[in-house]
Protein backbone atom coordinates (compact mmCIF):
# COMPACT_ATOMS: atom_id res chain seq x y z
CA UNK A 1 0.00 0.00 0.00
CA UNK A 2 1.43 3.36 -1.06
CA UNK A 3 2.03 6.21 1.33
CA UNK A 4 1.25 9.82 0.41
CA UNK A 5 3.31 12.94 0.98
CA UNK A 6 1.31 16.19 0.85
CA UNK A 7 3.04 19.55 0.96
CA UNK A 8 1.81 22.73 2.57
CA UNK A 9 0.71 25.69 0.46
CA UNK A 10 3.29 27.42 -1.72
CA UNK A 11 2.60 30.99 -2.85
CA UNK A 12 3.38 32.03 -6.40
CA UNK A 13 3.34 35.65 -7.54
CA UNK A 14 4.59 37.68 -10.47
CA UNK A 15 3.40 35.11 -12.99
CA UNK A 16 5.98 32.38 -12.24
CA UNK A 17 7.89 30.62 -9.48
CA UNK A 18 9.64 27.43 -8.46
CA UNK A 19 9.00 24.71 -5.93
CA UNK A 20 11.83 22.36 -4.91
CA UNK A 21 11.20 18.95 -3.34
CA UNK A 22 13.94 16.44 -2.37
CA UNK A 23 12.85 12.85 -3.00
CA UNK A 24 14.47 10.34 -0.60
CA UNK A 25 16.58 7.71 -2.30
CA UNK A 26 14.59 4.81 -0.95
CA UNK A 27 11.22 5.99 -2.27
CA UNK A 28 9.54 4.90 -5.46
CA UNK A 29 7.09 7.60 -6.60
CA UNK A 30 3.91 6.09 -8.02
CA UNK A 31 1.74 9.19 -8.58
CA UNK A 32 2.11 12.97 -8.53
CA UNK A 33 -0.74 15.44 -8.08
CA UNK A 34 -1.25 19.21 -7.86
CA UNK A 35 -3.93 21.52 -6.49
CA UNK A 36 -4.11 25.23 -7.36
CA UNK A 37 -5.76 28.04 -5.37
CA UNK A 38 -7.14 31.22 -6.91
CA UNK A 39 -5.77 34.54 -5.63
CA UNK A 40 -7.62 37.46 -7.25
CA UNK A 41 -6.41 41.03 -7.51
CA UNK A 42 -8.31 44.23 -8.28
CA UNK A 43 -8.01 45.74 -11.73
CA UNK A 44 -9.56 48.79 -13.33
CA UNK A 45 -10.22 50.31 -16.74
CA UNK A 46 -11.38 53.76 -17.90
CA UNK A 47 -15.17 54.02 -18.16
CA UNK A 48 -17.65 56.79 -18.97
CA UNK A 49 -20.78 57.64 -17.00
CA UNK A 50 -23.43 60.38 -16.79
CA UNK A 51 -24.06 62.41 -13.63
CA UNK A 52 -27.49 64.07 -13.30
CA UNK A 53 -28.05 67.22 -11.28
CA UNK A 54 -31.70 66.42 -10.60
CA UNK A 55 -34.78 68.39 -11.64
CA UNK A 56 -35.78 71.76 -10.21
CA UNK A 57 -38.07 74.61 -11.23
CA UNK A 58 -36.39 77.91 -12.07
CA UNK A 59 -37.74 81.35 -12.89
CA UNK A 60 -36.54 84.27 -14.95
CA UNK A 61 -33.61 85.93 -13.18
CA UNK A 62 -33.28 83.07 -10.69
CA UNK A 63 -30.42 80.64 -10.17
CA UNK A 64 -29.72 77.02 -9.35
CA UNK A 65 -26.57 75.42 -7.92
CA UNK A 66 -23.81 74.18 -10.23
CA UNK A 67 -20.91 71.79 -9.72
CA UNK A 68 -19.80 68.54 -11.33
CA UNK A 69 -17.91 65.32 -10.48
CA UNK A 70 -14.20 64.69 -10.95
CA UNK A 71 -13.21 63.62 -14.43
CA UNK A 72 -15.97 65.71 -16.06
CA UNK A 73 -15.53 66.19 -19.80
CA UNK A 74 -18.79 67.68 -21.14
CA UNK A 75 -22.14 69.05 -19.97
CA UNK A 76 -25.61 69.56 -21.38
CA UNK A 77 -28.65 71.38 -20.01
CA UNK A 78 -32.36 70.58 -20.31
CA UNK A 79 -35.20 73.11 -20.00
CA UNK A 80 -38.80 71.89 -19.67
CA UNK A 81 -41.75 74.12 -20.45
CA UNK A 82 -43.99 75.28 -17.58
CA UNK A 83 -46.97 77.17 -18.97
CA UNK A 84 -48.82 79.90 -17.10
CA UNK A 85 -52.62 79.94 -17.38
CA UNK A 86 -54.92 82.94 -16.94
CA UNK A 87 -58.68 83.06 -17.10
CA UNK A 88 -59.96 84.54 -20.35
CA UNK A 89 -62.57 87.33 -20.11
CA UNK A 90 -66.10 85.93 -20.37
CA UNK A 91 -67.77 85.97 -23.78
CA UNK A 92 -71.04 87.97 -24.04
CA UNK A 93 -74.02 86.62 -25.88
CA UNK A 94 -77.31 88.51 -26.06
CA UNK A 95 -80.66 88.37 -27.77
CA UNK A 96 -80.76 91.90 -29.11
CA UNK A 97 -83.88 93.92 -28.61
CA UNK A 98 -87.44 92.64 -28.72
CA UNK A 99 -89.33 95.91 -29.32
CA UNK A 100 -93.09 96.39 -29.15
CA UNK A 101 -93.06 99.65 -31.03
CA UNK A 102 -94.89 102.77 -29.87
CA UNK A 103 -98.51 102.37 -28.82
CA UNK A 104 -101.49 104.66 -28.61
CA UNK A 105 -102.28 106.58 -25.48
CA UNK A 106 -103.07 104.47 -22.48
CA UNK A 107 -102.52 101.13 -24.18
CA UNK A 108 -100.65 98.16 -22.76
CA UNK A 109 -97.63 97.09 -24.81
CA UNK A 110 -95.67 93.83 -24.48
CA UNK A 111 -93.09 91.60 -26.11
CA UNK A 112 -90.94 88.59 -25.28
CA UNK A 113 -87.54 87.03 -25.92
CA UNK A 114 -85.96 83.58 -25.44
CA UNK A 115 -82.87 83.52 -23.24
CA UNK A 116 -79.97 82.33 -25.43
CA UNK A 117 -78.06 79.11 -24.82
CA UNK A 118 -74.25 78.79 -24.96
CA UNK A 119 -72.11 76.63 -27.27
CA UNK A 120 -71.30 73.08 -26.25
CA UNK A 121 -68.44 72.86 -23.77
CA UNK A 122 -69.00 76.41 -22.51
CA UNK A 123 -69.36 77.31 -18.87
CA UNK A 124 -72.14 79.69 -17.74
CA UNK A 125 -70.84 82.67 -15.78
CA UNK A 126 -73.68 85.17 -15.32
CA UNK A 127 -76.68 86.66 -17.07
CA UNK A 128 -79.20 89.51 -16.95
CA UNK A 129 -82.59 90.20 -18.47
CA UNK A 130 -83.47 93.89 -18.95
CA UNK A 131 -87.05 95.24 -19.15
CA UNK A 132 -87.60 98.80 -20.51
CA UNK A 133 -90.65 101.01 -20.41
CA UNK A 134 -90.68 104.24 -22.55
CA UNK A 135 -92.83 107.38 -22.30
CA UNK A 136 -93.31 109.35 -25.53
CA UNK A 137 -95.91 111.77 -24.07
CA UNK A 138 -94.94 115.38 -23.74
CA UNK A 139 -95.10 115.31 -19.97
CA UNK A 140 -93.97 113.16 -17.07
CA UNK A 141 -96.14 110.14 -16.53
CA UNK A 142 -96.28 107.07 -14.26
CA UNK A 143 -95.81 103.67 -15.86
CA UNK A 144 -95.71 100.04 -14.77
CA UNK A 145 -93.31 97.34 -15.95
CA UNK A 146 -94.50 93.75 -15.44
CA UNK A 147 -96.77 95.02 -12.70
CA UNK A 148 -93.97 96.73 -10.86
CA UNK A 149 -94.30 100.49 -10.32
CA UNK A 150 -95.46 103.05 -10.69
CA UNK A 151 -92.31 104.67 -12.01
CA UNK A 152 -92.19 108.38 -12.81
CA UNK A 153 -90.84 108.77 -16.34
CA UNK A 154 -90.31 112.06 -18.19
CA UNK A 155 -91.88 112.51 -21.60
CA UNK A 156 -90.41 112.69 -25.07
CA UNK A 157 -88.77 109.23 -25.13
CA UNK A 158 -87.42 108.82 -21.63
CA UNK A 159 -87.49 105.34 -20.13
CA UNK A 160 -87.31 103.25 -17.02
CA UNK A 161 -85.33 99.95 -16.96
CA UNK A 162 -85.56 97.20 -14.44
CA UNK A 163 -83.46 94.01 -14.55
CA UNK A 164 -83.27 90.55 -13.10
CA UNK A 165 -80.39 88.09 -12.80
CA UNK A 166 -80.36 84.96 -14.91
CA UNK A 167 -79.14 81.50 -13.90
CA UNK A 168 -77.94 78.64 -16.05
CA UNK A 169 -81.39 77.13 -15.68
CA UNK A 170 -82.97 80.16 -17.46
CA UNK A 171 -81.22 79.44 -20.76
CA UNK A 172 -83.73 78.65 -23.48
CA UNK A 173 -86.69 79.98 -21.50
CA UNK A 174 -89.02 82.83 -22.52
CA UNK A 175 -88.94 86.20 -20.74
CA UNK A 176 -91.93 88.58 -21.20
CA UNK A 177 -92.23 92.35 -20.76
CA UNK A 178 -95.49 94.27 -20.27
CA UNK A 179 -95.59 98.06 -20.00
CA UNK A 180 -98.71 100.23 -19.42
CA UNK A 181 -99.49 103.71 -18.21
CA UNK A 182 -102.74 105.69 -18.52
CA UNK A 183 -102.75 108.73 -20.81
CA UNK A 184 -99.28 108.13 -22.42
CA UNK A 185 -97.74 106.85 -25.55
CA UNK A 186 -95.98 103.62 -24.39
CA UNK A 187 -93.28 101.40 -25.75
CA UNK A 188 -91.87 98.13 -24.32
CA UNK A 189 -88.50 96.59 -24.97
CA UNK A 190 -86.76 93.48 -23.55
CA UNK A 191 -83.41 91.80 -24.03
CA UNK A 192 -81.41 89.03 -22.31
CA UNK A 193 -77.60 88.98 -21.95
CA UNK A 194 -75.52 86.04 -20.76
CA UNK A 195 -71.79 85.71 -20.18
CA UNK A 196 -69.96 82.40 -20.54
CA UNK A 197 -66.51 80.86 -20.85
CA UNK A 198 -65.85 78.54 -23.75
CA UNK A 199 -64.13 75.12 -23.46
CA UNK A 200 -60.75 76.80 -23.95
CA UNK A 201 -61.45 79.60 -21.60
CA UNK A 202 -57.94 79.61 -20.01
CA UNK A 203 -55.29 81.63 -21.78
CA UNK A 204 -51.93 79.74 -21.86
CA UNK A 205 -48.59 81.53 -21.79
CA UNK A 206 -45.84 79.09 -22.75
CA UNK A 207 -42.20 79.07 -21.68
CA UNK A 208 -40.17 81.16 -24.11
CA UNK A 209 -36.45 81.22 -24.90
CA UNK A 210 -34.26 79.82 -22.12
CA UNK A 211 -30.57 80.50 -21.53
CA UNK A 212 -27.99 80.51 -18.75
CA UNK A 213 -24.62 82.02 -17.93
CA UNK A 214 -22.74 78.84 -18.97
CA UNK A 215 -23.73 79.01 -22.61
CA UNK A 216 -26.83 76.83 -22.50
CA UNK A 217 -29.59 78.05 -24.83
CA UNK A 218 -32.93 76.47 -25.76
CA UNK A 219 -35.30 78.21 -28.17
CA UNK A 220 -38.94 78.65 -27.18
CA UNK A 221 -41.80 78.41 -27.09
CA UNK A 222 -41.87 75.14 -25.15
CA UNK A 223 -45.20 73.43 -24.61
CA UNK A 224 -46.06 72.58 -21.04
CA UNK A 225 -43.95 69.48 -20.23
CA UNK A 226 -41.92 69.70 -23.46
CA UNK A 227 -38.14 69.50 -22.98
CA UNK A 228 -35.42 71.06 -25.11
CA UNK A 229 -31.69 70.54 -24.68
CA UNK A 230 -28.43 72.31 -25.34
CA UNK A 231 -24.75 71.86 -24.64
CA UNK A 232 -23.17 74.08 -22.02
CA UNK A 233 -19.78 74.57 -20.41
CA UNK A 234 -19.02 72.87 -17.11
CA UNK A 235 -20.83 74.87 -14.39
CA UNK A 236 -18.30 75.60 -11.66
CA UNK A 237 -20.63 77.98 -9.78
CA UNK A 238 -24.27 79.02 -9.55
CA UNK A 239 -26.24 78.88 -12.80
CA UNK A 240 -28.23 82.03 -13.61
CA UNK A 241 -31.30 81.66 -15.81
CA UNK A 242 -33.10 83.84 -18.31
CA UNK A 243 -36.61 82.48 -19.03
CA UNK A 244 -38.97 84.14 -21.51
CA UNK A 245 -42.72 83.73 -21.94
CA UNK A 246 -44.22 82.36 -18.75
CA UNK A 247 -40.95 83.10 -16.93
CA UNK A 248 -40.81 79.57 -15.54
CA UNK A 249 -39.15 76.32 -16.63
CA UNK A 250 -37.96 73.02 -15.29
CA UNK A 251 -34.19 72.68 -15.37
CA UNK A 252 -31.55 70.03 -14.99
CA UNK A 253 -28.12 69.43 -16.37
CA UNK A 254 -26.08 66.32 -17.00
CA UNK A 255 -22.34 65.87 -16.97
CA UNK A 256 -20.35 63.19 -18.75
CA UNK A 257 -17.31 62.06 -16.78
CA UNK A 258 -14.68 59.32 -16.86
CA UNK A 259 -13.65 57.11 -13.97
CA UNK A 260 -11.77 53.89 -13.30
CA UNK A 261 -14.15 50.95 -13.31
CA UNK A 262 -12.97 48.30 -10.85
CA UNK A 263 -13.12 44.63 -11.74
CA UNK A 264 -11.72 41.35 -10.44
CA UNK A 265 -8.70 39.72 -12.10
CA UNK A 266 -8.81 36.03 -11.26
CA UNK A 267 -6.09 33.41 -11.31
CA UNK A 268 -6.12 31.53 -14.61
CA UNK A 269 -4.07 29.14 -16.75
CA UNK A 270 -1.84 27.67 -14.03
CA UNK A 271 0.79 25.30 -15.43
CA UNK A 272 3.28 23.09 -13.60
CA UNK A 273 6.29 21.44 -15.27
CA UNK A 274 9.08 19.20 -13.96
CA UNK A 275 11.61 16.92 -15.63
CA UNK A 276 10.05 17.33 -19.05
CA UNK A 277 6.53 16.56 -17.84
CA UNK A 278 3.67 19.04 -17.29
CA UNK A 279 0.11 19.47 -16.17
CA UNK A 280 -2.18 22.44 -15.46
CA UNK A 281 -5.57 24.09 -15.14
CA UNK A 282 -6.51 26.59 -17.84
CA UNK A 283 -9.82 28.03 -16.58
CA UNK A 284 -10.24 30.94 -14.17
CA UNK A 285 -10.18 30.07 -10.45
CA UNK A 286 -12.32 31.97 -7.94
CA UNK A 287 -10.52 33.82 -5.19
CA UNK A 288 -9.73 31.49 -2.29
CA UNK A 289 -11.02 28.38 -4.07
CA UNK A 290 -8.94 25.27 -4.70
CA UNK A 291 -9.13 23.22 -7.91
CA UNK A 292 -9.86 20.45 -8.40
CA UNK A 293 -12.41 20.24 -5.60
CA UNK A 294 -12.73 17.41 -3.15
CA UNK A 295 -10.05 14.70 -3.10
CA UNK A 296 -9.13 14.98 -6.78
CA UNK A 297 -5.70 16.16 -7.87
CA UNK A 298 -4.33 17.26 -11.24
CA UNK A 299 -2.02 14.45 -12.28
CA UNK A 300 1.56 14.64 -13.57
CA UNK A 301 3.60 11.67 -14.81
CA UNK A 302 5.31 10.09 -11.74
CA UNK A 303 8.57 9.82 -13.68
CA UNK A 304 8.98 13.56 -13.05
CA UNK A 305 10.17 12.82 -9.48
CA UNK A 306 13.30 10.65 -9.35
CA UNK A 307 14.40 9.13 -6.00
CA UNK A 308 17.54 10.72 -4.60
CA UNK A 309 17.04 13.91 -6.67
CA UNK A 310 15.68 17.34 -5.87
CA UNK A 311 12.64 17.94 -8.07
CA UNK A 312 12.47 21.50 -9.43
CA UNK A 313 8.84 22.31 -10.27
CA UNK A 314 8.30 25.39 -12.44
CA UNK A 315 4.95 27.15 -12.03
CA UNK A 316 3.52 29.69 -14.47
CA UNK A 317 0.24 31.52 -13.85
CA UNK A 318 -1.85 33.98 -15.87
CA UNK A 319 -4.65 36.37 -14.99
CA UNK A 320 -3.81 37.85 -11.58
CA UNK A 321 -0.35 36.20 -11.87
CA UNK A 322 -0.80 34.89 -8.32
CA UNK A 323 -1.85 31.49 -7.01
CA UNK A 324 -1.40 28.96 -4.25
CA UNK A 325 0.01 25.49 -4.99
CA UNK A 326 -0.02 22.19 -3.15
CA UNK A 327 1.96 19.13 -4.28
CA UNK A 328 1.36 15.55 -3.30
CA UNK A 329 2.97 12.30 -4.33
CA UNK A 330 2.24 8.69 -3.56
CA UNK A 331 5.23 6.44 -2.95
CA UNK A 332 6.41 3.04 -1.85
CA UNK A 333 9.64 2.52 0.03
CA UNK A 334 12.34 0.37 -1.56
CA UNK A 335 13.37 -2.61 0.60
CA UNK A 336 16.97 -3.74 1.12
CA UNK A 337 18.06 -6.75 -0.95
CA UNK A 338 17.48 -9.89 1.12
CA UNK A 339 20.71 -11.93 1.15
CA UNK A 340 20.04 -14.52 3.82
CA UNK A 341 18.10 -15.22 6.99
CA UNK A 342 18.96 -16.06 10.57
CA UNK A 343 16.58 -18.39 12.29
CA UNK A 344 15.81 -17.91 15.94
CA UNK A 345 13.60 -20.16 18.02
CA UNK A 346 11.09 -19.20 20.65
CA UNK A 347 10.09 -22.17 22.74
CA UNK A 348 10.11 -25.67 21.39
CA UNK A 349 8.08 -24.97 18.24
CA UNK A 350 8.13 -21.27 17.19
CA UNK A 351 10.80 -20.22 14.70
CA UNK A 352 11.46 -16.76 13.25
CA UNK A 353 13.52 -16.05 10.12
CA UNK A 354 15.38 -12.76 10.49
CA UNK A 355 16.21 -11.04 7.17
CA UNK A 356 19.90 -10.42 6.70
CA UNK A 357 21.18 -7.79 4.26
CA UNK A 358 24.37 -6.03 3.21
CA UNK A 359 25.40 -3.39 5.78
CA UNK A 360 26.05 -0.98 2.91
CA UNK A 361 22.59 -1.40 1.26
CA UNK A 362 21.32 2.12 0.52
CA UNK A 363 17.75 1.09 1.29
CA UNK A 364 18.35 0.36 4.92
CA UNK A 365 15.97 2.34 7.08
CA UNK A 366 18.26 2.07 10.09
CA UNK A 367 21.99 1.60 10.34
CA UNK A 368 23.58 -1.83 10.78
CA UNK A 369 23.02 -1.98 14.54
CA UNK A 370 23.00 -5.79 14.68
CA UNK A 371 25.69 -7.64 12.67
CA UNK A 372 26.47 -11.34 12.19
CA UNK A 373 29.04 -13.52 10.42
CA UNK A 374 27.25 -15.74 7.94
CA UNK A 375 28.44 -17.92 5.07
CA UNK A 376 28.96 -16.05 1.86
CA UNK A 377 26.69 -18.49 0.05
CA UNK A 378 25.51 -22.07 0.29
CA UNK A 379 28.40 -23.07 -1.91
CA UNK A 380 30.95 -20.76 -0.28
CA UNK A 381 31.29 -21.18 3.48
CA UNK A 382 33.59 -18.18 3.77
CA UNK A 383 32.25 -15.99 6.63
CA UNK A 384 31.03 -12.52 5.67
CA UNK A 385 29.54 -9.71 7.75
CA UNK A 386 25.82 -9.11 7.27
CA UNK A 387 23.30 -7.11 9.28
CA UNK A 388 19.75 -7.65 10.43
CA UNK A 389 17.23 -5.42 8.59
CA UNK A 390 15.69 -3.31 11.37
CA UNK A 391 12.91 -0.71 11.40
CA UNK A 392 11.28 1.42 14.07
CA UNK A 393 8.78 -0.45 16.18
CA UNK A 394 5.91 1.71 14.87
CA UNK A 395 6.82 1.20 11.22
CA UNK A 396 4.14 -0.46 9.11
CA UNK A 397 6.75 -3.12 8.12
CA UNK A 398 7.66 -3.94 11.74
CA UNK A 399 7.53 -7.63 12.52
CA UNK A 400 6.89 -9.24 15.91
CA UNK A 401 10.56 -9.65 16.81
CA UNK A 402 12.18 -6.90 18.91
CA UNK A 403 15.92 -6.38 19.42
CA UNK A 404 17.37 -4.04 21.99
CA UNK A 405 20.21 -1.94 20.53
CA UNK A 406 22.30 0.94 21.82
CA UNK A 407 19.69 3.09 20.03
CA UNK A 408 16.82 1.51 21.87
CA UNK A 409 14.35 -1.20 20.99
CA UNK A 410 13.96 -1.86 17.29
CA UNK A 411 11.80 -4.22 15.27
CA UNK A 412 12.94 -6.73 12.69
CA UNK A 413 11.33 -6.04 9.35
CA UNK A 414 8.80 -8.55 8.18
CA UNK A 415 10.50 -10.84 5.73
CA UNK A 416 9.51 -9.84 2.21
CA UNK A 417 10.51 -13.12 0.57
Amino acid sequence: MADVFESGEYSISGGSGQIKLTIPINLAVTAIGFMFKGISIAGSYPATAIWNSGYSEVSNGGWSPGGYPCGATAAGCFYTGISKYQAAPPTQQNTGWADSGQSGSGNNVSNSITVPTIPGGGEFQSGTVEYYGYNYDGQTRSLYINGSGPYSVGGSGNYKMISAALSAGDMGKTKNVNVYGSGMFNRARVRAIIYYLGSGYLIETKTGNCSNNYGGSVAGPLNNGQTGSSSMSLPSGNISHSIGGSGKAGFQYRVQYTYQQAYEIKTSNVQASCGGFSCGYSAAINNGSWVPSGNDWIQMDPLAFQPGNTATINISVGGSKKCGVKVAYAYTRARPLLLNTLEIRKGPTTTYALPVVDPEDINLDLDSYVQALVPTSPSDPTPIIRCVDLVEVDDEDAGPVRINTHHGSKAVRKWQG
